[in-house]
């Protein structure tokens, strides 16, 4: 049972209720119990590479489900997020880079926590 109220409707999500998302010109649904799995499921990997309770994770997402899905993971795995923009479709690399390097440095993560697809525009340095 979790006892974080935060993270605590992971044990029991509505199932006749859920998130709204505007994407791509219209709105997307996800009920509770979908992200409630996704987010276990991120969990679940989370902890499984090794990271510990209280270690700080970068959560590099679009706003979405994953963004959502990714923020509980995190908490849901003990772990303590912290959300990153991602980059912008015409945002300068470099400024992006030094930003990202900044953060780093300041919340000194465990891991990251991102897609593939964004994974490939961010230079890490080595979390």
């Amino acid at each position: 049972m979790i006892t974080n109220p935060l993270i605590s409707w992971i044990d029991a999500p509505a199932s006749h209720r859920g998130i709204r998302f505007w994407r791509n010109g219209d709105w997307e649904s996800r009920a509770y119990g979908d992200l409630a799995g996704f987010a276990r499921r991120i969990a679940g990997g989370i902890t499984a590479s090794g990271v510990r309770h209280d270690d700080r994770v970068l959560v590099v997402e679009r706003t979405g489900p994953d963004f959502v899905a990714a923020l509980y993971g995190v908490m849901l795995a003990g772990a303590i997020p912290c959300p990153v923009p991602p980059p912008h479709l015409f945002q300068n690399g470099e400024v992006y880079a030094r930003h990202l390097h900044a953060i780093g440095e300041a919340a000194q993560p465990s891991m990251v926590s991102t897609t593939v697809s964004l994974a490939e525009r961010l230079p890490f340095d080595g979390y």
